[in-house]
C-alpha cells in the first residue's frame, strides 16, 4: 500500500479541507480515528486502523499525532483552516532557516516571510532541511532567520508537537539570504572560557572565550561555523556545548577532556568590566588532534586568539594550505603574536584610537606576513591596512550599552564571515561594526540564558 499517497491525502483532509469527506473536526483539529479510518478505507481498498498506525509512525516529518486515549487524530501543524492545535510559545534557537524558491525571493526581501495560506510561517532547525523544502518549490533559495534577535524584540515563536518552529511573520530585516551553493566554512580553534560574573546576588555563568564567541557570531552571519578544540567534562563543559549548538555552531570537532573547563572571573563596576582570576583548565597542554587540524585546513579560513595555546601548529597549518587569522587582543607585540605573524593571513588587535603609533604597529605587522591588518578601536571604530592602503570605519551606536564583553570577538567573527564570502574590506568592516554593536545590549559575549551554576566548581 502506498503510504506516501495516503499521507498526502490525510494532509489535505486534516490540514486544509476536512469537509471534502465530511469529517467532523473540533476547534483543536481533532477528528475521530474511526471516522477517518472509514473514509480512507473507501478511497484506499484494504486500508485499516493498522495502516493508519503505520502512516503516523513512519511519516518522516511526524505530521500526525493521536490523542492520549487514542480515539482522535490530528495534524501537528501546517493548517490553513482556523483551528488551535495548542502549540506552546517557546524561546527559539538563535538561528533558524527557511527554504523557498527563487521566484519568491524579491517579494520576501520586500515584505519578509508571510504565512500565505497557512496560519504561521514555518521555519527549519537546520540549513539542509530548509534546502530540501526549497527544492520542492523550484530553484532553492535559503534564508537564515535571526530568530533569537526577533524573540528579544518581542516576536512570539511556537513549536509544534513534531518540532517545527513557527511564527506569524518574519520581517525582512531579520533575514539573511544564502547562496544555493555550499556554505562557506570558518573554523575557530583553541580557546573557550566560562565567564563567571560575580554580582551582589550571586554568580552567573556565561559561555564564552574568543574562539567560541567568534564561531557563534560567524554562524549568525550565515557561514558554517565550527569550533575545534576541547571542553571539560564538568557541567561548564556541557554548558559550553549547549550554548554553541543553540547558537548554530557545529561542534563535531569538539572533544571533552577529563577535568575542568576554563573559567574567568568578571566583575562589573557600572559599565566597566574588570577581569579577575583566570584558570585555563583543560586548555593547558591540549593539542589539536589530526582530525581537528584537517578541519582547519579544509575550511575557507581558520582563526585563533592569543589564548588558544596552539601557536606551535601555525607552521604546520600553513604548510598544509590553511588560510589563518589571528586575534592578538591588545598585545600585537606579545612573543606569541610575533611568532605567528609570518604564518598569518589576517591579523587583528585592539587599541584605543587611530594614532601614529597604532599605524606604525600595523605597518610592522603587515611587513611580517599578513596581507590584511585590522585594528579595533572601540568607540572610535576600526582601521584596516591591506595592499590597497588604509581603510577607516566608524561604529554603529548602541542606544543602551550594557556590557562590552565579546564585542571584539563578534567584530572578528562577522568580519571573517564577510571576508570568506568575497565582500570588500569596507563591507567587511561595516558588517563587523554592526554585529559588535549588537552584543553591547546584554551581559555575556552573546545572547544566552542566565545559568545558575555553582561559583567556580563547574557543578550545579
Amino acid at each position: 500500500m502506498d503510504l506516501i499517497r495516503i499521507s498526502k491525502y490525510m494532509s489535505l483532509l486534516l490540514r486544509h479541507d476536512p469537509g471534502k469527506e465530511g469529517l467532523d473536526m473540533d476547534g483543536h483539529g481533532w477528528v475521530s480515528v474511526k471516522q477517518l479510518t472509514a473514509v480512507l478505507a473507501k478511497r484506499f481498498p484494504g486500508f485499516t486502523k493498522e495502516t493508519l498506525d503505520r502512516v503516523v509512525a513512519e511519516n518522516n516529518k511526524k505530521r500526525y499525532s493521536y490523542s492520549e486515549d487514542g480515539k482522535y487524530i490530528r495534524a501537528n501543524q501546517g493548517h490553513s483552516i482556523d483551528v488551535d492545535v495548542e502549540m506552546p510559545a517557546a524561546e527559539p534557537p538563535e538561528i533558524l532557516w527557511h527554504g523557498t524558491a527563487d521566484r519568491f525571493a524579491a517579494s520576501i526581501e520586500r515584505q519578509g516571510l508571510l504565512p500565505q495560506s497557512r496560519r504561521y510561517v514555518h521555519l527549519s532547525k537546520d540549513r539542509d532541511t530548509a534546502y530540501t523544502v526549497g527544492k520542492r518549490h523550484g530553484r532553492p533559495v535559503i534564508y537564515l532567520v535571526k530568530s533569537g534577535e526577533m524573540y528579544r524584540d518581542g516576536y512570539v515563536f511556537r513549536i509544534s508537537a513534531n518540532g517545527v518552529w513557527q511564527t506569524e511573520h518574519v520581517p525582512a530585516k531579520y533575514l539573511f539570504r544564502q547562496s544555493e551553493k555550499a556554505m562557506r566554512t570558518l573554523v575557530t580553534f583553541g580557546s573557550h572560557c566560562i565567564d563567571l560574573y560575580r554580582t551582589p546576588s550571586g554568580t552567573v555563568a556565561y559561555a564564552g572565550g574568543g574562539a567560541v564567541n567568534m564561531a557563534v557570531q560567524a554562524a549568525k552571519c550565515g557561514v558554517q561555523a565550527q569550533y575545534a578544540g576541547t571542553v571539560g567534562t564538568d557541567a561548564y563543559g556541557t554548558l559550553l556545548l549547549q550554548e554553541m549548538e543553540q547558537n548554530g555552531t557545529d561542534t563535531r570537532y569538539v572533544c571533552r577532556s577529563e577535568g575542568k573547563s576554563a573559567v574567568c572571573e568578571v566583575f562589573l563596576n557600572g559599565r566597566e568590566r574588570i577581569l579577575g582570576d583566570y584558570d585555563p583548565g583543560v586548555l593547558a597542554g591540549y593539542r589539536l588532534s589530526a582530525e581537528q587540524i584537517r578541519a582547519c585546513c579544509d575550511a575557507d579560513l581558520c582563526v585563533m586568539d592569543l589564548w588558544g595555546m596552539q601557536e606551535d601548529l601555525f607552521p604546520l597549518l600553513k604548510q598544509k594550505g590553511a588560510c589563518i587569522a589571528f586575534d592578538s587582543a591588545d598585545r600585537p607585540q606579545d612573543p606569541v603574536s610575533l611568532r605567528i605573524m609570518p604564518y598569518t593571513d589576517l591579523f587583528f588587535f585592539s587599541a584605543e584610537d587611530d594614532t601614529p603609533s597604532v599605524r606604525e604597529t600595523m605597518r610592522m605587522v603587515k611587513a611580517k606576513g599578513p596581507h590584511t591588518v585590522i585594528a579595533m578601536l572601540g568607540e572610535n571604530g576600526s582601521l584596516a591596512l591591506d595592499d590597497a592602503g588604509w581603510h577607516r570605519c566608524g561604529i554603529v551606536p548602541c542606544e543602551e550599552p550594557v556590557d562590552t564583553m565579546g564585542a571584539g570577538d563578534s567584530y572578528i567573527g562577522a568580519f571573517l564571515s564577510a571576508h570568506i564570502r568575497g565582500k570588500t574590506i569596507t563591507e567587511c568592516m561595516e558588517t563587523a561594526a554592526a554585529c559588535a554593536s549588537e552584543v553591547l545590549r546584554f551581559h555575556g559575549a552573546f545572547a544566552q540564558k542566565e545559568n545558575g551554576y555553582g561559583r567556580d566548581t563547574g557543578t550545579q
